[in-house]
């Protein structure tokens, strides 16, 4: 289960098309947005939980006392302080941060996987909280998918390569410890990356092993090159 990057916009989508994807973390988001942004009262707001469970989620009627436990959970966590939700749309990055990583004699996939790496640090800063990049199987799943890597490629032998060279150590419990950093990490901002769940894709694209949409901004992989809404740009 990938991060979510922008909760704001998530739980607008969520509200307009119902569609619960993992129950406890989407009504609890629910719960915060409509605190923060729509200023619900705890009653109004758990009246408002209970009506959309009741239409989007299958059997809440069935499991209400479980359910309604869920939503006052949700509710108690409206109650601490500093809330706030993520709103990142997009990193940027500089062209000291891109040569570091076009000036690197490895392999491209380790290259990738770094610089996907490097950009979650990024990511991580802007929203102000310690993210632990392999905490667990799932996560370097997340991993894997952020790269866009090929079925085949398998995520932990790649760390284990770059560990070897001496670009990350792995640390208690599976996180890692980018010891790559350097000066050109905070460069002035030229680049943009937007598609934080795919960043392997702006980087294939970066080296000419991918296309953009002129209209829509949509990457691919030329390998999987198929027309979007008008022509790519090559």
């Amino acid at each position: 289960m990938i991060e979510i990057f922008n909760e704001v916009k998530y739980v607008e989508n969520l509200l307009q098309t119902g569609e619960i994807k993992v129950k406890n973390r989407d009504i609890y988001m629910i719960a915060i947005y409509n605190k923060l942004y729509k200023n619900m009262k705890p009653k109004q707001n758990k009246q408002f939980l209970i009506d959309f469970s009741t239409k989007y989620i299958d059997g809440f009627d069935i499991d209400i006392d479980a359910n309604l436990h869920l939503i006052n959970s949700a509710l108690n966590q409206t109650t601490k302080k500093n809330l706030m939700m993520k709103a990142l749309d997009y990193i940027g990055i500089s062209e000291e941060f891109v040569d570091y990583f076009d000036s690197l004699k490895i392999d491209y996939t380790l290259k990738k996987v770094l610089f996907v790496l490097a950009c979650w640090a990024k990511i991580n800063k802007e929203i102000g909280r310690y993210y632990n990049y392999a905490k667990s199987k799932k996560n370097f799943s997340d991993l894997k998918q952020s790269c866009v890597l090929e079925t085949k490629c398998n995520i932990i032998t790649i760390l284990r390569e770059l560990a070897n060279n001496k670009f990350i150590r792995v640390c208690n419990k599976g996180s890692l410890e980018l010891i790559f950093l350097g000066e050109w990490f905070d460069g002035e901002p030229l680049h943009m990356v937007e598609d934080l769940e795919h960043i392997g894709l702006w980087f294939d694209l970066h080296c000419g092993f991918a296309i953009q949409c002129e209209n829509c901004g949509k990457i691919e992989k030329k390998k999987n090159y198929k027309f979007c809404c008008i022509l790519f740009t090559w």
